[in-house]
């Protein structure tokens, strides 16, 4: 067997398609114009398949050819196997873009959970009411964590910067404020900056 017989040897897939397409269409030269490949290399594909195999699969007759009984036995066995392949890329591709059932796991502080999320996960669960949402209660840095070692599939928090093995998608923005009792001097100004705040004592979330 030379180097192209074994090229085809490798490809089982490949041989299979050829004869397939040469069963369904009763011709090598049909089958090769709907693979996209020339008619040799068709034939040297059914070719290396009955080799392998040990059977003859057509009759030919010129230009012609028919299934032996091995052959429609094959082609029987054979035509679904190729024709899921064939389709795979694009059924996987809208499986993943039109999932209706599974489970996501999402890592987010207390606060968030309780006053961010809610309005999104209403309305994920009216859009997808299949897939159950897990919320974990967790710090920042535990969530990026379990991110990280694929515990979770999303983790929901602020970053003061972004690592670079995170890939961080902003959902909301918000306005520092600073909060004090009664007659506080900082209460007294209309315009804070960051030196007049810096005078005081602060109360702070615990930093992620």
């Amino acid at each position: 067997m030379g180097e192209s017989g074994h090229r085809y040897k490798q490809n089982r897939f490949q041989q299979l398609r050829g004869f397939c397409y040469a069963a369904a269409t009763g011709s090598i030269s049909k089958a090769a114009k709907r693979i996209g490949l020339s008619q040799p290399s068709v034939s040297q594909q059914i070719q290396s398949l009955e080799g392998e195999i040990g059977v003859k699969l057509f009759v030919r007759n010129g230009s012609k050819i028919r299934l032996t009984h091995d052959g429609e036995l094959l082609f029987e066995m054979a035509m679904s196997l190729v024709e899921q392949l064939e389709h795979l890329d694009e059924q996987f591709k809208q499986r993943r873009t039109e999932v209706d059932e599974g489970r996501i796991e999402i890592a987010a502080g207390w606060s968030t959970i309780l006053y961010v999320l809610p309005k999104y996960v209403e309305v994920f669960r009216r859009a997808h009411p299949k897939i159950e949402l897990r919320l974990h209660n967790v710090t920042g840095l535990e969530g990026l964590e379990r991110l990280r070692t694929g515990l979770v599939d999303f983790a929901v928090g602020p970053l003061a910067s972004v690592p670079a093995d995170i890939e961080f998608h902003p959902m909301i923005s918000y306005e520092a404020v600073v909060i004090t009792c009664p007659g506080h001097p900082l209460a007294r100004q209309k315009k804070l900056t960051l030196e007049d705040i810096s005078r005081y004592p602060l109360i702070l979330p615990r930093a992620i």
